[in-house]
C-alpha cells in the first residue's frame, strides 16, 4: 500500500469519527487532538477503553479443558487471540464477564492496524514482551471509525475481527456497522458480516435497518 492510500484511508476514517460524534451527540473529533491520530504513526501495540455495549457478554480468551471447567481466561497479544484455544463467551457461572469497559487493543504498521483485539476491561491480556502504549481520551467515534477503515482490509480474519469489535462499541458502535452495510462500495463479505453483529444487536435502529432491508 502507497503513502497516498494510508494518507487517503487516514482522511476518510477521521470524516467518518465526524459524522459518528454528530450523530451520536458527542463533541466533534479534531484530527490533530485525536490519540489515535498521532498513535497511528509509530509501529507497535497501543490499548485504550470505550464504553462497551454490554459488560455482561463481554469476550475473553480461554484455554483448558472444557468438561468439568478449569478453563483458564486471558489473552495474549503475543501469540494470537487465543493461542488455540478460545475466543468469545462461555456459558459458565464462574466465567462469566462482567466488564464494566471495552478495552481494545491495536497494532499500527505502516499507519495502519494490522492486528485487533477487543476484550472486556476484566479479561487479562499478556504482552509477554512487546510494548503496548496506554491511549488516554480516545474518543468512541474515533475509535470505531478507525475499526471500521481496518473492516475494509481485504485479510478476512483482519475484517472481521474490527467488525465485531465494532458490535461492541456502546451506540456508536452500531452507527458504523449501519454505514458498513450501507456501504455498496464495500464487498458483499463485509457488508453481510455488518448485518450479522447488527442482528446481534439490542439497538432498535439495527432492527429497523435488517426490516428495511427484508422489505425491499
Amino acid at each position: 500500500m502507497s503513502g497516498r492510500d494510508v494518507m487517503q484511508r487516514g482522511t476518510t476514517a477521521w470524516l467518518l469519527a465526524a459524522a459518528l460524534a454528530a450523530s451520536s451527540a458527542e463533541s466533534p473529533v479534531r484530527a490533530a487532538d485525536e490519540p489515535l491520530t498521532a498513535a497511528r504513526r509509530d509501529a507497535g501495540w497501543v490499548t485504550y477503553a470505550v464504553p462497551i455495549t454490554r459488560g455482561d457478554q463481554a469476550p475473553c480468551c480461554f484455554k483448558g479443558w472444557r468438561g468439568s471447567e478449569k478453563l483458564e481466561r486471558g489473552c495474549t497479544l503475543d501469540g494470537g487471540r487465543s493461542r488455540g484455544g478460545l475466543f468469545g463467551t462461555i456459558d459458565s457461572p464462574k466465567m462469566k464477564p462482567n466488564a464494566t469497559a471495552l478495552q481494545v487493543f491495536l497494532r499500527f504498521d505502516g499507519g495502519r492496524v494490522d492486528r485487533v483485539l477487543a476484550v472486556g476491561d476484566d479479561c487479562p491480556v499478556t504482552a509477554g514482551a512487546l510494548k503496548v502504549r496506554v491511549l488516554d481520551g480516545v474518543e468512541p467515534a474515533a475509535s470505531a471509525a478507525v475499526l471500521a477503515e481496518t473492516a475494509q482490509d481485504p485479510k478476512r480474519d483482519l475484517s472481521d475481527q474490527a467488525l465485531s469489535a465494532l458490535a461492541l462499541h456502546q451506540r456508536v458502535g452500531v452507527d458504523a456497522l449501519l454505514a458498513v452495510a450501507r456501504d455498496g462500495k464495500r464487498p458483499p463479505s463485509q457488508r453481510r458480516q455488518a448485518l450479522f453483529w447488527l442482528g446481534e444487536s439490542d439497538d432498535p435502529r439495527a432492527l429497523t435497518e435488517i426490516e428495511a432491508i427484508l422489505t425491499r
